[in-house]
């Protein structure tokens, strides 16, 4: 009777490890959908502070899958209606697929599958925006903002009506990020920017359109308080009461021989003008002179003599070049002490 009580506690013994995987795979199940239906809860809460800011999103046929060790998110014919003043623009793409891993759900990553068409209202001909590859990744979707990526390779817009015509903007690469500074307050938050353009072609600007160019940027936002949805003209006077500026770390333009470096510091006032300066580096200004006054040498030496007067000398990447000076008051641009016109209000 006691082997026989040994050898039944034997086979349960046996079974235990299979029992305890059954369990484990059990609980595991419960919080995946768990996660499932917090992300969906997150999502239908962001959609409706975008919908009360004008900004309406939709999709088709959305599922949610990824078990046993993701969340993924894919829909069909993804569209966005967004307020842009007094007119309404309309984005839809062919696809979206987002995915976050269990272990890190505040880390979303989405692929956006193209052609994108981008109506602007007004009875303006649409757009059509295609790339090879589009990808973004968001930390920071349940906890509050911290860091923004997006990488597109080989864009290309153009005209929906002209399909095959030349794009109107293309380049071999765009990419930009966007981070919330680690240890800046709550209340006076500091947001670092960076973007980049690799052999970027724009169609319509004569001079840009000849040879490809390159271009990066790197800034820091001050005076944004918070990032809840609002209308771009409503986040621009609060940033402007807020004592907002753009510093302009560095700003960088390189087509052939020619190259642009900026740098400065830049606001608005309470009417919604530019309001700060900047310091232009450029080198290359035989190019410049042929890009505005084609074969006028005379014109051309013209323009290098004044610059030589107003502006101060410099060299930039191991090429002569100029300092220019420029300042924004109220709207208004000075090249040094001269007037050079006058800029619209932002909002």
């Amino acid at each position: 009777m006691a082997q026989a009580s040994a050898q039944a506690a034997r086979r349960r013994w046996t079974y235990a490890p299979l029992a305890i995987i059954v369990l484990l795979a059990l609980a595991w199940s419960a919080f995946w959908f768990y996660a499932v239906n917090r992300a969906e809860a997150t999502l239908a809460a962001w959609m409706e502070r975008q919908a009360a800011a004008g900004r309406l999103f939709a999709c088709e046929g959305r599922t949610i899958g990824g078990f046993p060790f993701r969340i993924e998110l894919r829909c069909a014919r993804p569209r966005a209606e967004v307020q842009a003043g007094d007119r309404t623009v309309v984005l839809e793409a062919t696809s979206l697929f987002a995915a976050a891993e269990v272990f890190q759900p505040d880390l979303v990553v989405v692929e956006l599958t193209g052609p994108m068409t981008i109506a602007t209202g007004r009875g303006g001909a649409p757009l059509t925006a295609d790339w090879r590859l589009l990808q973004a990744s968001l930390r920071g979707f349940l906890r509050g903002f911290e860091r923004l990526s997006v990488s597109i390779n080989e864009p290309a817009l153009r005209t929906a009506r002209a399909a095959g015509a030349a794009p109107l903007v293309q380049a071999r690469h765009v990419e930009a990020h966007a981070r919330l500074r680690p240890g800046s307050a709550d209340a006076q938050p500091v947001f670092d920017l960076v973007a980049r353009a690799e052999a970027a072609v724009v169609a319509g600007a004569a001079a840009l359109a000849q040879k490809p160019f390159d271009a990066e940027a790197e800034a820091v936002v001050h005076g944004v308080r918070d990032l809840s949805p609002v209308p771009l003209a409503t986040r621009l006077r609060q940033w402007q009461a807020d004592g907002g500026r753009l510093e302009i770390v560095k700003a960088r333009v390189a087509q052939g021989e020619i190259v642009a470096v900026a740098k400065g510091e830049l606001g608005l006032t309470p009417q919604a003008r530019l309001d700060g300066g900047l310091q232009v580096t450029l080198a290359g200004l035989a190019e410049i002179g042929g890009w505005l006054f084609g074969q006028d040498s005379q014109a051309q030496a013209s323009m290098l003599n004044g610059l030589a007067i107003l502006a101060g000398r410099a060299e930039l990447e191991g090429k002569p070049a100029v300092v220019v000076p420029l300042r924004f008051r109220d709207g208004a641009v000075f090249f040094g002490p001269l007037p050079l016109g006058q800029t619209p209000p932002l909002y």
